[in-house]
């Protein structure tokens, strides 16, 4: 089985004193990503971002899923689920998780994030073809809609089953009224074309709406998803970019329990504060970025080393015979996640095709 400590022996980690929190933010990861959300989002805060960004816009191939967690509540690939890279991939045997509400959330997603009218309706086409059932999308990513109409069409042709798909959706920051909690699920369900979510969550624990409800209670945010969940509306929800110190604070008197926490994970960039406390409270952590953003980094002017170029990474990608982006997915769910990588339209297939020969 391919070490987790092989691969971030040779890394060049990043400790978590470089990173600058503006204090607005107390509560919120310090990852790359968050960072860059925040500079981008109150240009007036200070922040320092000194670990490698994640979120890749390359095509760059291929998803080791097989055999990854032999044990526990995760169903693994077997031998027989290896494919050809370009081909379609059969949705049963894409491993899963358990989630503590009790239904099970596929180990390989496709994230949208940026797929908007050029990689919406056509791409979710193209995903839906190529195996993927699990779709993440956002009310922020303003992508609902196109996404929705791809369901919809997919969904009337027969060619997929309600059941066999899960769609995770977002709050957006200016939604954590307890009422306007619940009135973004339904405006999701409208948007998706569902009748139900399989997941939502809260995508950030800051709120950005002037108002007197700048910082609503986090109590009142949580109850009106937990309406959502009694209405039937959603069967899980969980949240996105919180750290264990916010999620206790907001939700020590939940009704239910999170059932996700979405955050930054990759081998730059191991996030292990937030998954150890996941492990042991029983949440399940989706990794979104788990192939880090060369192309990104570049485009902002940003000297930070790259993933893919990473020395140990190059390594195993030789010893193994497999592409680095293979041996990073790899090592994502291998390490308990699952993950939700992005892709244009051409490279969705080979994202989420599988191969069982990296021991």
């Amino acid at each position: 089985m391919l070490s987790s400590a092989n691969l971030v022996s040779g890394a060049r980690a990043c400790t978590r004193s470089q990173v600058i929190r503006p204090s607005a933010f107390g509560g919120l990861l310090g990852s790359p990503v968050a960072s860059l959300h925040r500079q981008a989002r109150r240009s007036t805060e200070p922040c320092s971002i000194a670990e490698p960004l994640s979120w890749t816009r390359s095509s760059i191939a291929g998803l080791l899923a097989a055999g990854l967690l032999a044990s526990g509540s995760v169903r693994p690939l077997s031998a027989s689920a290896v494919v050809n890279m370009a081909a379609a991939v059969d949705p049963k045997t894409v491993p899963t998780a358990k989630l503590n509400s009790g239904y099970s959330i596929p180990l390989v997603g496709w994230g949208t994030f940026s797929a908007n009218e050029e990689l919406g309706t056509k791409s979710t086409h193209t995903a839906l073809e190529a195996g993927y059932r699990f779709i993440d999308t956002g009310v922020v990513y303003g992508n609902e809609g196109d996404i929705g109409k791809a369901l919809k069409e997919e969904l009337s042709s027969g060619k997929i089953k309600r059941e066999d798909l899960f769609i995770c959706s977002k709050l957006n920051q200016d939604q954590h009224a307890e009422s306007a909690a619940y009135d973004a699920v339904k405006g999701s369900l409208k948007a998706l074309n569902l009748d139900y979510i399989d997941l939502y969550l809260i995508h950030w624990p800051l709120t950005d709406k002037p108002g007197p409800e700048l910082n609503p209670p986090a109590q009142e945010t949580w109850k009106g998803l937990e309406r959502a969940v009694d209405e039937g509306l959603v069967r899980s929800i969980g949240l996105s970019n919180f750290s264990p110190e916010k999620t206790e604070k907001w939700l020590k008197d939940a009704r239910i329990k999170p059932s996700v926490n979405q955050v930054e994970v990759h081998a730059h960039y191991r996030n292990e504060h937030v998954r150890d406390w996941a492990k042991k409270n029983g949440v399940h952590v989706t990794a979104y970025s788990p192939l880090s953003s060369p192309a990104l980094v570049k485009e902002m002017g940003m000297d930070f080393p790259e993933l893919m170029q990473d020395k140990t990474v190059l390594e195993l990608s030789k010893k193994y015979n497999k592409l680095p982006s293979q041996v990073l997915l790899r090592w994502g769910i291998q390490n308990g996640t699952s993950i939700i990588p992005r892709a244009p339209t051409p490279s969705i297939r080979r994202r989420i095709s599988t191969s069982s020969t990296l021991s």
